[in-house]
């Protein structure tokens, strides 16, 4: 189909195009121009093994088997059972869980195994208490694990708080909210006026084809 062809089929189905762009004036009016207030907040902890000589505990025999430790339980809390449980907990918005650890490929130490936990809500109370249902969520975890496997009290795997949590407001962007409603509106509006002009011209040819004679 060249220019002219969707020209023609644009100023054929201009009550299409007028409906697709209204809706889409409206969405970005209401909407786009007022985007909503978003909190993030964040915290930081580390996942330390046992402090003690002779370490029993066997998901912590090396340093990396805690930083794998700790990134198999962030897996389970994004996993869909596990935002089903933190959606049960109150958690409304969205959370991230970032395994990290102070290794690199020249230096593999693992020697801090730390994980940084996001969440984002409407309001600053409500995102910092959606990040302590998170961090509460993987503090039982861990701990339901280790007692899987029966480890003793003094030699369990703990988490302590390397950064404390905070929560700031994210920075929104009429224009972009506006140029992304528009584009998005204006292209769902063209595609429609074409499937429906294909639509109705199909069904048009197929009411107005002779039907055939029986010989």
């Amino acid at each position: 189909m060249n220019l002219p062809e969707v020209l023609q089929v644009f100023r054929r189905r201009w009550w299409i195009l007028l409906g697709g762009f209204l809706v889409t004036a409206l969405v970005a009016w209401f909407w786009a121009a007022r985007p909503p207030t978003v909190y993030r907040a964040t915290e930081v902890f580390a996942v330390q093994p046992p402090q003690t000589p002779d370490i029993r505990n066997q998901l912590a025999v090396l340093r990396p088997s805690v930083a794998t430790f700790s990134a198999g339980v962030a897996q389970r809390l994004s996993s869909p059972s596990g935002k089903e449980d933190l959606r049960r907990a109150g958690v409304t918005g969205t959370y991230v869980l970032t395994p990290r650890n102070s290794g690199t490929r020249q230096t593999p130490e693992y020697l801090i195994s730390s994980v940084q936990v996001t969440a984002t809500e409407a309001d600053e109370a409500s995102a910092l208490r959606s990040l302590a249902t998170v961090t509460a969520a993987f503090t039982r975890e861990l701990g339901q694990l280790q007692d899987a496997s029966n480890i003793a009290a003094g030699e369990r795997i703990t988490i302590t708080m390397l950064a404390a949590p905070d929560a700031v407001k994210l920075p929104n962007s009429r224009v972009r909210a506006l140029g992304g409603s528009l584009l998005l509106g204006g292209g769902l509006s063209l595609a429609a006026a074409m499937w429906a002009d294909e639509f109705l011209l199909r069904r048009r040819r197929r009411a107005f084809s002779p039907e055939p004679v029986d010989a």
